[in-house]
């Protein structure tokens, strides 16, 4: 039997010999060792164990993959590159597989924890979101995520070590019961029947966990859902950013027991850039009520669904409060050109194409709202109404939905005749979410930027009748 040679610096692979007395990093599959070639190039090689490959297992049919995946994607920037490999037919200790990619610092050799830090983190973070929610809409999951294998390279965030990664041609390796994804990070589902499992959501749910690790600096991740109303769950606890409460939010809803009720690797994404730039449209935008809404669940202890019920509903209602300030500048506008002294506060006569559809969507409402300002002009027989309204449904789904705008009614007696929404915009984003912060600060400002063309198609509609 052949007696492996131990790998030391001075040994030749290929183009490339290796240097340093010390392996990079040793784990179960193998080492990684620094190595230069011949022209210069410096990079990272990892070998395969002896053991794996005499004889031959799983783990050299994993490590072939491995190359293969790194081949396909060889034109994705969010996944480090594949500078070389060897991977015989027939390995042996003298011709031993082996992979060469670009030197690049883990992100656990970074300085990322912490509050100051955490917006890097963040940014780096939704990169690698990013480059999973494109592999998921391919139908490729890494299943290993974690933060040993996340890489900074040249200033870019990439993902390394595919040994695990699943994708549509991949021949079949992992069996029925082994549980697929690191100790610590991997999801309920893929502890049992991970052969069966589309894998997307546990990707989801170890980047939750690999956000969490390094924002607080801990070395391991705590077990199941992040609960934000529970504080030694929380992100916030550990990294008192004074916008961390979004991200507890996040990271709950990322990390449900329930794969099909976690949020989409995209979404995960999308929340965290919506972190990163919080709309700013003016200085009237910041109150007090703002802080206390971001924070609300923060000093809620327990785990009372209908108290979490109830708290959604306030601050879907507490909504409405922050459209007080631009209706009443619509109102005194709207006054000052037509000399008609206007109606504001609740809106119930909304057309019903303005609200949530329940027969076509899975959330239902379990609470809905309207403020207005509404001016009228005519007689009884022929009148003009322009509503200027903001519309606030709280979802099933713990989703908030807003509708905002202008609505142009012209009615004969009792029958409307004529219904036009004028600079309407529709969002829908989570409860207490970044996102969310950022449609109501947008609204706002749409609701006064749009009100010239609602002021000058009322003032039309009125000259109509008049004639």
């Amino acid at each position: 039997m052949a007696i492996e040679k131990k790998l030391a610096e001075g040994q030749k692979f290929g183009q490339w010999t290796l240097i340093g007395t010390e392996p990079l990093g040793r784990g179960g599959n193998g080492a990684v060792w620094k190595g230069v070639s011949d022209t210069g190039t410096q990079a990272a090689i990892k070998f395969l164990h002896k053991n794996h490959f005499m004889p031959l297992t799983k783990r050299f049919a994993r490590f072939c993959d491995e190359v293969e995946f790194m081949k396909r994607e060889s034109g994705n920037p969010g996944i480090i590159p594949l500078l070389d490999f060897n991977c015989p037919a027939s390995p042996t200790p003298e011709d031993r597989p082996w992979l060469a990619t670009p030197l690049a610092v883990p992100f656990t050799q970074l300085n990322l924890t912490g509050a100051t830090q955490l917006p890097d983190l963040v940014c780096r973070i939704e990169a690698i979101a990013r480059t999973l929610a494109k592999l998921h809409a391919e139908r490729k999951w890494h299943r290993d995520v974690k933060p040993d294998n996340l890489f900074d390279l040249n200033g870019a965030s990439v993902l390394g070590d595919f040994g695990l990664a699943d994708y549509p041609e991949k021949g079949a390796v992992t069996e029925v019961t082994e549980i697929m994804g690191p100790l610590f990070y991997v999801a309920p589902e893929l502890m049992t029947d991970a052969a069966d499992t589309p894998a997307g959501p546990g990707d989801v749910y170890a980047l939750a966990k690999t956000l969490w690790v390094l924002a607080s600096g801990q070395k391991y991740p705590l077990q199941g859902q992040h609960r934000a109303e529970t504080p030694g769950l929380r992100l916030s606890t550990y990294c008192p950013h004074p916008r961390a409460h979004p991200l507890d939010m996040l990271l709950e809803r990322a990390t449900t027991h329930d794969p099909s009720e976690r949020i989409s690797m995209e979404g995960f994404a999308n929340e965290l850039a919506a972190w990163l730039k919080p709309v700013h449209v003016s200085p009237t935008t910041l109150d007090l009520t703002t802080l206390a809404s971001e924070y609300q669940t923060v000093f809620q202890i327990g785990n009372n669904a209908e108290r979490r019920r109830q708290e959604f509903i306030a601050d879907a209602e507490g909504v409405l409060s922050f459209f007080d300030a631009p209706l009443e500048i619509i109102a005194v506008q709207i006054a000052g050109v037509t000399r008609i002294p206007p109606d504001t506060g609740p809106a119930y006569d909304l057309p019903d194409y303005v609200k949530h559809q329940e027969f076509d969507a899975e959330a239902r409402v379990i609470w809905d709202g309207a403020v207005k300002t509404e001016t009228r002009a005519g007689d009884d027989q022929h009148k003009i109404v322009l509503k200027s309204f903001i519309q606030v449904e709280a979802l099933s789904d713990e989703r908030i939905r807003l509708v905002a705008g202008h609505h142009l009614e012209y009615a004969i007696g009792d029958c409307s005749v004529r219904s036009d929404l004028i600079g309407s915009k529709c969002t829908v984003a989570f409860w207490q979410s970044a996102e969310l912060e950022n449609d109501i600060a947008n609204l706002r400002a749409s609701l006064i930027q749009t009100l010239p063309e609602a002021a000058q198609q009322f003032a039309e509609q009125v000259k109509v009748v008049i004639a």
